[in-house]
């Protein structure tokens, strides 16, 4: 229920000034004259005030309206985005679960996984493709045909063979286990698949294979866990891999091997290019000799025609011991009337004894 605060105030106040009236002692149709006078003259009065509080009223009604959709429709947005975040989190899990599936269901799948995380270290560790390493080099002779993932080239021609090894469904077997017993089994037939493939990868001999490698083929495990259980399983695989001339590696510990490849490239060519500019000096060095020497014998050139030229002025203009110049003889002929034809004769047969 709307409470109209203008009439209200009006028949305050008319009420008021009619107490007032009465108890000045008026009354009849005297006072009832001042009565309708009294309710005009405070109707005109308050009727603006009356307005002003509808306005405000309506302003207020209308804020309140406008507030309300707005925390409706921010409900809206908000159910709307939880909605999706949970069909997103829905569609994350499908597709881990599809991931997980293929992983464990073929083989190549899970090389291919392997060396896509290895090349991406490999990457964002500033190396380049084809010039800091090489992918899916091929390997044939008298051993057979072979094929490493990744062979690291470190400067002076030094090479590091790197082969990615996926081992992990009797991890995955270890982390979904439920019963002690399960977790136990899971780990043994882990340990035994990670000596198997030691065992096999140092029989292809990638070390002597490959020109340059370093004595050791790096074993990349791709899935740090499946590292870390073994390290903390049975510790004494990972050095038994180091007799065979195998270097298991997870992510962790290859980006730390990758930092020294990245600095060692630094290096070489910081050295590289301090050659370069040495030589580069060397040779500015020498053009700049060469030219100041031409530039001397020009000089010098410049000097033997200025003094050739000195003394053919010389025997132009001066006399020659008891004779006269040749500007002298010239002098007279032109006395005599024998002038040149083209006018006066230049500076240079001027005679000196003139």
């Amino acid at each position: 229920m709307d409470i109209d605060i203008a009439s209200i105030g009006l028949a305050f106040l008319a009420g008021a000034v009619i107490g007032a009236l009465v108890a000045m002692g008026l009354a009849g149709a005297r006072r009832i004259r001042l009565e309708r006078e009294l309710e005009r003259s405070v109707g005109g009065l308050l009727e603006p005030m009356r307005d002003e509080l509808e306005r405000f009223r309506k302003a207020f009604a209308d804020s309140m309206g406008e507030e309300k959709a707005g925390a409706e429709a921010l409900r809206t947005m908000v159910a709307n985005e939880m909605r999706r975040m949970q069909d997103l989190a829905g569609k994350v899990g499908e597709d881990a679960r599809g991931l997980k599936a293929a992983l464990l269901g073929s083989v190549n799948i899970r090389g291919q996984w392997g060396e896509a995380i290895l090349e991406g270290l490999l990457r964002d560790s500033g190396l380049l493709k084809d010039i800091h390493y090489s992918t899916q080099v091929t390997l044939s002779d008298d051993d057979g045909r072979a094929r490493p993932d990744m062979v690291v080239h470190l400067p002076d021609g030094v090479n590091i063979v790197i082969d990615s090894k996926a081992l992990f469904p009797n991890y995955l077997k270890y982390v979904e286990a439920e019963t002690p017993e399960a977790r136990k089994q899971a780990i043994a037939e882990h340990l035994q698949s990670v000596r198997d493939t030691i065992t096999a990868l140092s029989r292809r001999h990638y070390e002597t294979r490959v020109e340059g490698s370093i004595e050791f083929v790096v074993m990349f495990f791709p899935l740090e866990g499946a590292y870390q259980l073994v390290l903390s399983a049975e510790p004494r695989i990972l050095s038994d891999a180091l007799q065979k001339h195998v270097m298991p590696v997870s992510p962790s510990t290859f980006v730390v091997l990758l930092t020294i490849v990245e600095r060692l490239w630094r290096r070489s060519d910081q050295d590289r290019n301090a050659k370069a500019i040495l030589a580069a000096s060397q040779e500015l060095a020498n053009r700049v000799v060469a030219f100041g020497t031409e530039l001397d014998a020009i000089g010098k050139g410049l000097d033997n025609a200025r003094a050739a030229y000195d003394n053919a002025l010389r025997r132009l203009s001066s006399p020659d011991g008891r004779n006269k110049s040749v500007a002298s003889h010239l002098a007279t002929l032109q006395s005599l009337g024998c002038s040149p034809s083209n006018g006066k004769a230049p500076k240079s047969l001027q005679p000196a004894d003139a």
